[in-house]
């Protein structure tokens, strides 16, 4: 994988966690920050920018972090949610919903770190991995397009090939006409092209 410089999206309404957050993420990672405030701005960013991450804390003013990996529509990027409250049903529920990982409040910003870097090398590869499957896909059906082309086009020569043949037997027939009783087997021989 080339290195490429994380995009993190943070969600977390305006305000000192927010700014220490943000603050951490860029002093211990390479990375360029993205920030809202809402879920419903963090749909947006989420689907309208190429996000490697997202940290969300788990409160927010429209709402849980957990409800961006909630249908009708979750966001199709890791998610890490920062939690102030480590309730062992929100944290379940988070995990069972497809959250990349739970942080709680203070943050140790060191396993951030490194919970960051890995999932977005496991989504970028999950990435390469799915573009590459699409386009083994596109080229198995190209192939077998051609290769259904090629067996048309073999049947077709064939079929041409047998009705030469059998002009030309049609011909070999009418040259040898019923009424030719005379031709002997050396003839017939000469007729097949051998001595």
């Amino acid at each position: 994988m080339t290195h490429k410089t994380m995009r993190i999206l943070i969600v977390a309404k305006d305000g000192p966690e927010a700014a220490e957050l943000i603050a951490n993420i860029v002093l211990n990672i390479d990375a360029e920050i993205g920030h809202v405030g809402t879920l419903a701005e963090a749909r947006d960013a989420a689907t309208t920018n190429d996000y490697d991450a997202v940290v969300a804390m788990q409160r927010l003013p429209d709402g849980m972090g957990v409800e961006l990996l909630r249908a009708p529509v979750p966001i199709d990027v890791p998610v890490i949610l920062v939690e102030d409250e480590m309730v062992s049903s929100r944290l379940v529920s988070a995990l069972r919903h497809g959250a990349a990982d739970v942080v709680p409040i203070p943050v140790d910003y060191d396993y951030l770190t490194h919970c960051l870097r890995r999932i977005v090398r496991e989504h970028r590869v999950g990435r390469q991995e799915a573009v590459r499957a699409k386009r083994l896909r596109k080229l198995s059906s190209r192939l077998v397009k051609d290769r259904r082309e090629l067996r048309k086009r073999v049947d077709l020569i064939c079929t041409d090939i047998v009705t030469a043949y059998q002009r030309l037997a049609e011909k070999v027939v009418a040259v040898m006409e019923p009424g030719d009783e005379g031709a002997d087997e050396s003839d017939t021989y000469s007729l097949r092209g051998e001595d």
